[in-house]
């Protein structure tokens, strides 16, 4: 099995939709949020309510299911093989229920390059701060996977994955994920981020950055101490740029034209 994996933005369901029309088996998972402008119901997910999901919860038909920003999201048990493709799911729990290894191929690309994509979706930009600021928070755990480059808009990722998938040396190519963050903090530039005209995407970039040190640093991301570390480093970085900013009721608002934007610990209550 495969599973594809990356953030918000950076073509997961692109790839699979492609290895999907070139003959791949693909397992398409169900939400309960509401569709978006550009997807289509039934290859990006199948989209239905909170009552037939719950439907299907009672009758043991996901292989997994989460609640991410209120949402359900699942993947029905039917339809798998050792061949099938997903998009993003509980992997140990996958292989637990159906016997079958999966392969995580992550597909990654730039934060600003993403932050781009999104935003020419028609989306607001609140919630696309919202889903980014949640998403810096995500793959700061141990897994092996092959990390796939895929900034250009072209299909050479494609041709990559594919060329990965045919090859009986694949496992050579598994990178551990702590080695793949501790390269992007190595390559992560202070100099360029500061060139940015649009202040919320420097702040996404950097907040991206200092979750993937204190991660290297110590990776229960709940400890005390990382958490102050975490809010040191934004008051920081809010400070030198001349980001306003405010504490409410134990709570760090952003304002960037005349818009407020929530910054919360996704790990554990905050301590500011």
């Amino acid at each position: 099995m495969i599973e594809i994996i990356g953030k918000n933005g950076a073509g997961k369901s692109y790839l699979a939709n492609k290895l999907y029309h070139l003959g791949f088996e693909r397992n398409v998972g169900y939400t309960t949020r509401p569709i978006r402008d550009w997807e289509i119901d039934g290859i990006d997910y199948f989209f239905i309510t909170k009552e037939k999901f719950e439907e299907y919860i009672a009758k043991n038909d996901f292989v997994e299911y989460k609640i991410r920003n209120g949402f359900y999201y699942g993947i029905l048990k039917n339809n798998i093989s050792n061949n099938t493709i997903f998009v993003s799911g509980d992997t140990k729990k996958i292989e637990k229920v159906t016997g079958f290894n999966i392969l995580k191929l992550y597909v990654d690309c730039d934060l600003s390059t993403r932050y781009l994509r999104v935003l020419t979706r028609n989306d607001t930009t609140k919630n696309v701060f919202n889903r980014f600021h949640t998403e810096n928070f995500s793959y700061l755990s141990d897994f092996n996977a092959i990390f796939i480059d895929n900034c250009l808009n072209t299909d050479a990722s494609l041709d990559n994955i594919i060329n990965i998938i045919v090859s009986d040396s694949f496992n050579d190519k598994l990178t551990a994920n702590r080695e793949f963050i501790r390269r992007k903090v190595d390559e992560f530039d202070f100099l360029n981020i500061n060139s940015f005209n649009d202040k919320l995407l420097m702040l996404l970039k950097f907040e991206e950055y200092l979750l993937r040190r204190l991660f290297l640093e110590n990776k229960d991301l709940s400890d005390y101490t990382t958490v102050k570390k975490y809010y040191n480093g934004l008051f920081n970085f809010l400070n030198n740029n001349n980001i306003n900013y405010k504490i409410l009721y134990n709570e760090l608002y952003v304002n960037v034209n005349d818009e407020e934007y929530k910054l919360d610990y996704k790990v554990k209550k905050k301590v500011i």
